[in-house]
């Protein structure tokens, strides 16, 4: 840290990532988990950037991102059919993927940086907003409670990206415990440090990007 001059560290996850199952809408009425307000913020980010110190978007994402993809446009919001939380929250973390994915080809070379990560399974007050059965159930998951980190061990590979001078420069990565993940469809845990294959794709990349700047209203050419 003393090599920075300065350093804001930008971490970014969506709106509302509770897993619960009631569905929250917004004001703008978006879907809660789904939020596309990180793209305000790149005309700061831009300006930050120097030859020396490039800015980093860092998303914070998970491994849930492995379970579904993105629904069509005119569904985001579940406006078609019954709404699923955890297809909502898999969503959610496929679109953080996505956005950094899509920062990083349209702004990497002018010094603005995206970076998306699974922090871990994270023991705290989350679970608040799950019925108390769910919740015991889960906790009693013989899976879950072996990649149970502690608050700090959560928040490392967070602060990792954010200041890692092996990082200085790169961006598109999705990282897992202060390192970079690898591709793994084949690993079957739920839970697992890899990235799935649908979580590099430019097409639903490119469409999320400019069905986000409708949701924030900005124009499509921004």
């Amino acid at each position: 840290m003393s090599s920075y001059a300065k350093a804001h560290a930008n971490p970014k996850g969506p709106g509302d990532a509770r897993p619960t199952a009631m569905q929250i809408i917004t004001d703008e009425g978006v879907e809660g988990k789904l939020t596309g307000k990180t793209i305000l913020l790149k005309p700061a980010l831009l300006a930050a950037s120097s030859p020396n110190f490039h800015s980093r978007v860092i998303v914070v994402s998970s491994s849930g991102h492995r379970h579904h993809g993105l629904n069509a446009s005119d569904n985001y919001h579940f406006q078609k059919g019954d709404y699923d939380p955890q297809r909502a929250y898999a969503q959610s973390k496929l679109a953080n993927i996505y956005m950094a994915n899509e920062i990083e080809r349209r702004h990497g070379s002018l010094g603005l940086h995206a970076l998306s990560l699974h922090p871990g399974v994270i023991e705290t007050a989350l679970g608040q907003h799950m019925p108390d059965e769910v919740f015991q159930e889960k906790m009693q998951d013989p899976e879950l409670r072996r990649c149970l980190k502690s608050v700090p061990q959560g928040a490392a590979t967070t602060v990792w990206a954010a200041v890692s001078k092996e990082l200085e420069g790169k961006g598109g990565l999705y990282l897992v415990d202060c390192t970079v993940a690898e591709y793994g469809d084949e690993d079957e845990s739920r839970l697992g440090p890899k990235f799935a294959s649908h979580a590099y794709d430019a097409g639903e990349e490119a469409r999320l990007w400019k069905d986000s700047l409708e949701m924030v209203g900005l124009p499509k050419d921004e």
